[in-house]
């Protein structure tokens, strides 16, 4: 993804997320660093919310799993 910049910009840019082959969405490029760990760190707890399509029904005895992020 970083090969689209030119190389002097992508020496210096953090991707903030990431996408998946078949995802869509944003992916944010920083060059600032501290904004990105702070984005990024689990330590500080930034929420993130996913959105999924499925094929088929979904068993209600499986949405815990799902919401717990268990396969």
């Amino acid at each position: 993804m970083l090969d689209l910049l030119p190389s002097a910009a992508a020496a210096v840019v953090y991707p903030v997320g990431r996408l998946d082959f078949d995802a869509e969405g944003l992916l944010l490029l920083t060059n600032d660093g501290e904004l990105a760990n702070r984005l990024l760190h689990p330590r500080y707890e930034i929420p993130r919310v996913y959105e999924a399509e499925v094929e088929g029904r979904v068993v209600a005895a499986d949405l815990g799993r799902w919401r717990a992020g268990a396969g």
